[in-house]
């Protein structure tokens, strides 16, 4: 598990929490080209799917993640880093080609180029170096971290979506504008 401490929860219990109260909650960033345009765009999605009567459970958790998470335990997220950088490692003889193929295309577009930094090689290079960073000036990583949270967490920086029958759609709005009241404006 990838998840950090929120306020009064550890990582266990906020796994557990959504694990019972959704049908998964994931991050998932993507790099894109913009149809007619030279730049690219990059977006972090949080991915979430419940029950309709589950809606407000996951609305909570969402709030929580985005404005509660505790970036201050350096052991949490070294391990956190240690697993990332494993799994990468782990990936690259079987999925070589793939991560060849992702190297060679970085050079021929700003997705591309984005996409390789997220999950190529020069991730796992970024990895490897944060690592050292993290043992070396934890509170340089900790203050990098909190600025990332900022640019990120705010309500111009957010897009959200929802796919939902009709009557579960309305009862979803609600949730929603309850949520958005609680993220940041800037």
């Amino acid at each position: 598990g990838s998840e950090m401490c929120i306020r009064d929860r550890d990582y266990t219990a906020l796994t557990t929490r959504i694990r019972q109260l959704t049908g998964g909650i994931v991050p998932v960033p993507l790099s894109h080209s913009v149809r007619g345009a030279r730049e690219s765009t990059c977006r972090l999605f949080l991915r979430g799917k419940s029950l309709p009567e589950k809606v407000p459970d996951m609305f909570k958790i969402f709030r929580d993640i985005l404005t509660q998470v505790k970036l201050d335990n350096k052991e949490r997220f070294r391990q956190m880093v240690l697993e990332e950088k494993s799994g990468l490692e782990q990936a690259l003889v079987p999925a070589g080609h793939r991560v060849v193929g992702m190297r060679l295309k970085a050079r021929y577009s700003e997705a591309d180029w984005a996409q390789e930094h997220m999950s190529g090689i020069t991730y796992l290079l970024f990895l490897r170096h944060l690592l050292q960073k993290i043992d070396n000036n934890w509170e340089q990583v900790f203050s990098d971290l909190e600025d990332i949270k900022s640019l990120l967490v705010h309500k111009g920086s957010m897009l959200v979506n929802i796919t939902a029958e009709e009557e579960a759609l309305d009862q979803g709005r609600a949730y929603l504008q309850a949520f958005l009241e609680e993220i940041p404006q800037e």
